[in-house]
């Protein structure tokens, strides 16, 4: 974080540079990831394809279909900022961006970020046509363009068994990966309501988490983490620690806020961020994963560039 936004300020890189290198670099992700599949068709046929087999293979540099998908939402709203500026290359880059990233998030099958991807692309054209007299309709255009191509190609090649919707519907109390989540929060709530002040220490809830789950072990599996990063960082520093934590993002959501003024576009770009890491923080660990840590690196970066920037350098 330091070295970023020292290198930032330190040097005549504007901002648009920056996120259209953001953005080349999601499209060497999104093209490493789709090699395996693209050599088992080279080798087989699509006709074979077991599309329920697939978000694994699509793991890409990260190693974990969910790590893949939430670095790739977090990315869009940049795609999305980018058409307001109506340049012909912004416009071709995002587009393909957004095109790509949706259907690598249909097939990654994960309901966090496709939940993500919906509400920030609803928030972004809800505020594209509040505001069609300033930027026009081009980035009502290509957003529209880019999903209704994603869609399209979805329907006509991914098989109707492999369905989204039903996907993002089963999250309920019955289903068993919300269930093992809720259970996981159940057992951080009483290790912290126990141990309220000292935590366990950073790294340890892993060992201290093993009596909750004695009698629900299967094999050598156990979780490593609580799934929700506020929860887990709480029992590992204590109430302090875990709110100095929450503090963070509190504090960004106010800086949002009060420089809403100054910048709308920017603010609701920031906001995008935020909520899409909170989100994941929620029910995922993105604090013991380093990519998805550059992502917190960048809110962190973004915070600092919308309190720090004039006027005239946002939108």
């Amino acid at each position: 974080f330091v070295n970023f936004t020292y290198l930032f300020y330190n040097s005549k890189i504007k901002l648009d540079q920056i996120l259209v290198v953001i953005l080349i670099i999601d499209l060497f992700v999104i093209s490493y990831s789709f090699l395996p599949l693209i050599e088992f068709i080279l080798d087989n046929s699509f006709a074979l394809i077991d599309f329920n087999s697939v978000p694994n293979s699509l793991r890409g540099p990260t190693g974990n279909k969910n790590i893949l998908a939430s670095y790739l939402v977090f990315n869009v709203p940049f795609a999305f900022y980018l058409l307001s500026l109506n340049k012909t290359f912004y416009n071709i880059l995002s587009s393909l961006t957004i095109f790509l990233t949706t259907i690598t998030i249909v097939l990654l099958s994960s309901r966090a970020s496709i939940i993500s991807l919906f509400f920030i692309s609803f928030l972004f054209f809800i505020y594209f046509i509040i505001t069609f007299k300033k930027y026009n309709f081009t980035p009502l255009l290509f957003i529209s363009l880019s999903f209704a191509s994603s869609f399209f190609i979805s329907k006509i090649f991914i098989p109707t068994s492999f369905n989204v919707v039903d996907k993002v519907q089963s999250i309920q109390a019955t289903d068993t990966s919300t269930n093992y989540r809720v259970i996981l929060w159940e057992n951080a709530i009483d290790y912290i309501s126990i141990n309220p002040f000292i935590g366990c220490g950073i790294g340890n809830w892993k060992i201290q988490s093993l009596p909750y789950w004695k009698d629900r072990l299967t094999g050598y599996t156990i979780p490593y983490h609580a799934h929700n990063d506020f929860l887990e960082l709480t029992t590992e520093t204590g109430i302090i620690g875990g709110l100095s934590y929450l503090l963070i993002f509190i504090l960004i959501f106010f800086l949002i806020i009060s420089n809403f003024k100054k910048s709308s576009l920017f603010s609701l770009l920031l906001f995008a961020l935020l909520v899409i890491y909170c989100f994941d923080a929620l029910v995922n660990f993105p604090f013991e994963r380093a990519i998805s840590q550059l992502n917190f690196v960048l809110l962190m970066f973004f915070s600092i560039y919308l309190s720090k920037s004039n006027e005239s350098n946002l939108i």
